[in-house]
C-alpha cells in the first residue's frame, strides 16, 4: 500500500534521502485502466477513420464518374420525365467530398467519435439516394423502351441501360470494397481482454 505522504517514503531509516526515492513515489494514476481504455478508444476510432476515408474516396470517385455519365446519356429525357432524378444526381454530386479527420487526442476524442457517427449516417443517406435514383432510371428506361420503336431510339435506350448498369456496378464495387475493409477492421481491431491487466 502506498504511503499517504510520498516524501516519507523517500527517506531511509537513518534520515538520509534514499537513492531509489523516485521508484518509491506512487504513479500519477494508481489505476492504469482508464488510460488503457482511452488508448483502445483512440486506436479503434483511428482504424475506423482510416477505413472510412479509404472507402469514401473510392466511392466518391466512382459515383461522380457514373452520375456524370448518367446525366450526359439520359440528357433531356430526364428533364422532361424525371426532373427529381436530376435533382438527386446534382444533390449527390454536390455532397461528394473527401473526409479528413484531425489527429485524435484526449481533448477531442469524444467530439470526433460523435462526428464519425454523423459522417457514417450522411454516407448511408447518400447511398439510399443513389438507390432511389436507380429505381427512377429503371422506370425511365422502361417507358422509353415501350414508346420508342425506331432503331435509333433503341440504340439510345441501349446507351441509357449501359449507363444505368454502370451506376449499379459502381455501387457493387463500393459495397465489396467496404465489406473487405470491414473484415480488415475486425481482424486488426485490438481486443478488450487486456483492459484490466
Amino acid at each position: 500500500m502506498h504511503p499517504r505522504n510520498p516524501s516519507n517514503a523517500a527517506t531511509s531509516k537513518t534520515g538520509k534521502p534514499s537513492s531509489n526515492a523516485s521508484t518509491l513515489r506512487p504513479p500519477l494514476s494508481l489505476d492504469p485502466q482508464p488510460q488503457s481504455k482511452l488508448s483502445l478508444r483512440i486506436a479503434r476510432l483511428q482504424a475506423k477513420q482510416h477505413h472510412f476515408v479509404t472507402s469514401n474516396d473510392l466511392a466518391q470517385a466512382r459515383l461522380a464518374a457514373s452520375l456524370t455519365e448518367v446525366l450526359e446519356v439520359f440528357g433531356k429525357k430526364l428533364q422532361d420525365e424525371a426532373p427529381h432524378i436530376i435533382d438527386m444526381a446534382h444533390n449527390i454530386l454536390g455532397r461528394l467530398e473527401k473526409f479528413r479527420f484531425p489527429e485524435l487526442t484526449v481533448d477531442n476524442i469524444d467530439k470526433e467519435e460523435a462526428f464519425f457517427v454523423a459522417a457514417e449516417k450522411a454516407q448511408k443517406e447518400e447511398r439510399q439516394m443513389v438507390y432511389r435514383m436507380e429505381k427512377g432510371l429503371d422506370e425511365v428506361i422502361r417507358r422509353r423502351q415501350e414508346k420508342d420503336k425506331k432503331a435509333s431510339c433503341k440504340s439510345c435506350n441501349a446507351r441509357r441501360a449501359r449507363a444505368r448498369a454502370g451506376l449499379n456496378e459502381a455501387l457493387a464495387c463500393v459495397a465489396r470494397e467496404e465489406a473487405d475493409l470491414a473484415d480488415e477492421d475486425q481482424v486488426g481491431r485490438p481486443g478488450i481482454s487486456g483492459e484490466s491487466e
